[in-house]
């Protein structure tokens, strides 16, 4: 990341604090519950086909794609366009039909020319493949595509954030759909804002590709707090958490308790695997990883082998692994992810200590610098300030973005016990290196 992606980010914070001021919330531009085809410029941007702008019964967006291979975007024409610090969002619910459909969210720089022979349009979009019957997830650094995004049952939610010039953030959730990623395209250093539409697309036939619902635009809230306390399940807490379903071939459980150990009675949530894996992600934190942020967490963790995915908490940056996870085989105590390496990954020795007995407080506090070489984790155990890494210290992991606790492997013949006391993340700290102590009990 470049300096003045950082001056960038640092614009996008100050919108987006002067946003929590005046409007607080992302609006709606289009709820489509009038005809609306006048506030929009249609256009083919690929293949060959036509488009007809369309509402449903429930006042819903639902264009009728025909002939060819369309891919078709309804740029909105009214105004608002995409700036650092900025979002989009959309509603959408794709027909499962022959034809490929996709729904999503395409930018560009000028309507009137825009067209992928023309390299100046960018998309973010869900896709239904009729032949391997599955959802996929689709954006321009995408050669293949995002996989094991669940199954949509309904209307889900697409979200494009530009973080700096160059960096989009983008995430889809609701209705059974579950996808973070990154979008970095270094051509667009130089544009100020672009045009945002309603990307369709089907191949052959004619019909909707899928129905579509609330177009909105704004800068989201200057702050993301999501927790997880004590004993109750981290899917129904507010914000919920999202649990990427326990795989592998073999047993897992997931329930509440309490445990009094040497220092006291907690209250947990238990995650516990064996040759399986299960672990709960944040639905929005990828818009948000791009500042400054804490985590911090209790947890005792009784089992954890082989690996240090087998208990650990995550975040993924799209550019870096901040991970501290735990061993109880071997020499015990907390680890990281060191640059290089292969499966199963042992990881490196962050602190040799009793993590099997009683609960412990741990935190990594990012401050960011100018250029990402000169950002730093501070990692703190009990509120005492074990070290600082960087990113040179750190693996290397442009893939994904988001964060993680639990079992993020279903690795075979290794378990995992792990009891979080409570997780918290926060997304704008007031003070990311003061230490904290919270008990729940």
């Amino acid at each position: 990341m470049k300096r003045q992606w950082r001056i960038g980010l640092a614009v996008a914070i100050g919108m987006a604090v002067y946003a929590s001021m005046s409007q607080a919330e992302m609006s709606i531009l289009d709820d489509f519950s009038a005809d609306s085809s006048g506030k929009y410029a249609g256009k083919l941007v690929y293949g060959s086909g036509t488009a007809t702008y369309a509402r449903n019964a429930n006042n819903e967006f639902e264009p009728t794609l025909s002939g060819g291979n369309p891919e078709y975007v309804w740029y909105w024409n009214e105004g608002q366009k995409l700036r650092v610090g900025e979002s989009v969002s959309l509603a959408f619910q794709i027909y499962t039909s022959a034809g490929n459909p996709s729904a999503g969210i395409n930018l560009c720089t000028n309507p009137a020319t825009a067209h992928y022979n023309n390299n100046n349009v960018y998309d973010f979009y869900v896709q239904w493949r009729q032949a391997q019957s599955r959802y996929e997830g689709w954006d321009g650094d995408n050669s293949t595509p995002i996989l094991n995004i669940g199954t949509q049952t309904g209307m889900s939610t697409i979200t494009v954030t530009r973080v700096s010039p160059t960096l989009f953030v983008w995430s889809v959730q609701g209705g059974g759909l579950t996808l973070s990623d990154s979008y970095n395209n270094p051509a667009l250093a130089g544009v100020e804002a672009l045009y945002f539409g309603i990307m369709t697309y089907r191949t052959g036939g004619s019909g909707p590709p899928a129905k579509y619902d609330d177009l909105s635009y704004g800068t989201l809230p200057p702050r993301y707090v999501i927790r997880h306390v004590g004993q109750a399940d981290p899917t129904t807490e507010s914000p919920a958490w999202t649990l990427l379903p326990p795989w592998g071939q073999g047993s897992w459980t997931l329930e509440g308790g309490s445990e009094t150990t040497g220092s006291g009675t907690y209250d947990y949530w238990k995650i516990a695997t064996t040759s399986a894996g299960a672990y709960y992600q944040s639905p929005w934190a990828a818009h948000y990883l791009h500042r400054n942020w804490v985590m911090e967490f209790k947890v005792r963790v009784p089992v954890s082998q082989t690996t240090i995915h087998n208990a650990c908490v995550f975040i993924s940056d799209g550019l870096d692994a901040w991970i501290l996870a735990f061993r109880t085989d071997g020499t015990e105590g907390v680890y990281y992810w060191p640059p290089g390496g292969s499966w199963p990954y042992p990881g490196a020795l962050l602190k040799a200590m009793d993590v099997k007995s009683d609960y412990h407080t741990y935190k990594m506090a990012m401050r960011q610098g100018a250029t990402d070489a000169e950002d730093v984790v501070d990692v703190y155990i009990d509120g005492v300030l074990v070290t600082s890494l960087t990113r040179a210290a750190v693996y290397d992991y442009p893939a994904s973005l988001g964060i993680v606790w639990g079992d993020n492997t279903g690795h075979q013949g290794s378990s995992s016990d792990m009891r979080f006391n409570y997780v918290r993340f926060d997304s704008n700290p007031s003070n990311p290196l003061k230490g904290t102590v919270i008990f729940i009990r």
